[in-house]
């Protein structure tokens, strides 16, 4: 498979075998977890992984060097995805979302992506993949070595559960360990050592009488599950772009790669350019940085407002969020609207966006914006925020099951997951539920 740049040169190369061998392991684990994702491909050479969450849903990923580095080794393949796999299933990817605000807008990787489509007749024709240089939006997403040893232990599970050989964890581990890998970045970054690693694989396999069942039956064997392409495995795909990075795109991540730097004069001038090129993070990025006065910016939530009413014209939801905040607040020349404030936190909750549905189950709450006072309503949106690992939302529904409201039965052990699922992000409210309840 070769990947193109926009003048058609060539920018990497994996064969068919490298890159089926990770398609399928995710799609058979997706399969088995029940938990569909997006697959991301990200033209890097370092061997390397990735667990995110888009404004579309979850997203794994892996580097065109952990593609080399399996060569086709399906199992290979399946304990990375499924390692992937288990730091969305824990909510891992949730923590620190709302410790900082700006680093959650900054965050964002919709548009970040070049989307390749499959051209030649192979047998995996019309396989949607997608390309793209992470670099710094990626650098925030980093798990503890606790979190790690988690997702090795449940990625594991997903793996063998979805049929495939566990030794392949055993190989993926003696392969990095030859490497010498190790705070490469990213997938790597506090992970345990790779000996600790191997170990403990090994240990996997003697407690699961499943593991070793498949072992029995499959020996060391490994082997792509589809059918055979007239190309052949070894077969070099051509990949032609079918969305290709606009000016104002590249101009937001090159302010999020200085912003990171601490250059932010300069990401400010770069985040500017694409707002007023009329890219929507970028809109909504420059004018939280009015809100709150920063990246050399004067406070103006005039301004704030209008570039945030350009950005939820476009239908992005975290802008349309933030409308809702303004209005609800009546900030500066912007008056007090709470039926405008629910009509805009109703946009984005309708597009699954977590603070969305908190903040218009707030409102169904207190009866607010021409809403009625609907418990049951609001509960629902809690749940569907606090599902997708937000710590406010968690917190509100363990304080509900604490105390039965909202056709919700009293239960003080869901309250304590709730809370705790929260505290485990650093939410202070939870922290003091926890207390509260006698749990910490």
């Amino acid at each position: 498979m070769r990947l193109l740049d926009k003048d058609n040169s060539v920018n990497a190369e994996v064969t068919v075998a490298q890159i089926m061998a990770f398609y399928e392991a995710k799609e058979a684990i997706s399969r088995a977890v029940g938990k569909p994702s997006s697959f991301i491909v990200c033209n890097n050479k370092e061997p390397n992984a990735f667990a995110m969450r888009g404004n579309n849903g979850d997203i794994v990923g892996v580097t065109i060097g952990m593609m080399k580095l399996a060569n086709g080794d399906r199992d290979m393949a399946a304990i990375v995805i499924g390692h992937e796999y288990a730091h969305h299933v824990k909510n891992h990817a949730s923590v620190g979302q709302t410790r900082d605000l700006l680093i959650e807008v900054m965050g964002s990787i919709v548009g970040a992506f070049i989307e390749y489509k499959v051209q030649s007749r192979t047998g995996v024709q019309g396989l949607g993949m997608n390309l793209g240089q992470i670099g710094s939006t990626l650098v925030s997403q980093k798990f503890s070595r606790d979190q790690e040893r988690e997702a090795d232990e449940l990625g594991f599970s997903y793996m063998v559960d979805a049929g495939f050989n566990p030794r392949g964890a055993i190989r993926l581990a003696q392969r990095m360990k030859e490497l010498g890998a190790g705070e490469i970045g990213l997938f790597f970054d506090g992970h345990p050592g790779w000996e600790e690693r191997n170990v403990q694989f090994q240990s996997m396999i003697a407690r699961s009488s499943f593991a070793q069942q498949i072992i029995a039956r499959t020996g060391n064997a490994t082997m792509l599950l589809a059918g055979p392409s007239r190309s052949g495995p070894q077969t070099l795909i051509a990949l032609a772009p079918t969305y290709v990075t606009s000016d104002a795109q590249k101009s937001f991540n090159d302010g999020l790669a200085l912003w990171q730097k601490n250059e932010i004069g300069g990401a400010v001038r770069e985040f500017r350019s694409s707002a007023e090129a009329g890219y929507a993070e970028a809109q909504v990025t420059v004018g939280y940085l009015y809100t709150q006065g920063k990246g050399g910016l004067p406070k103006n939530d005039v301004e704030a407002v209008r570039l945030y009413r350009l950005a939820a014209d476009q239908g992005y939801s975290v802008a349309q969020n933030y409308l809702g905040v303004m209005y609800a607040n009546g900030r500066d020349n912007l008056l007090k609207d709470d039926v405008e404030a629910a009509r805009f936190y109703r946009l984005a909750a309708n597009q699954g966006y977590s603070i969305g549905q908190t903040n218009l189950g707030l409102m169904y709450a207190k009866g607010r914006g021409n809403l009625p006072k609907d418990e049951v309503e609001a509960v629902r949106f809690f749940r569907l925020a606090a599902e997708q690992g937000y710590a406010l939302g968690q917190n509100i529904l363990g304080i509900i099951y604490e105390d039965g409201r909202g056709l919700v039965n009293r239960d003080i052990e869901a309250s304590i997951y709730w809370c705790r699922l929260a505290a485990q992000q650093g939410f202070p409210e939870a922290i003091a539920s926890l207390k509260r309840l006698g749990r910490q």
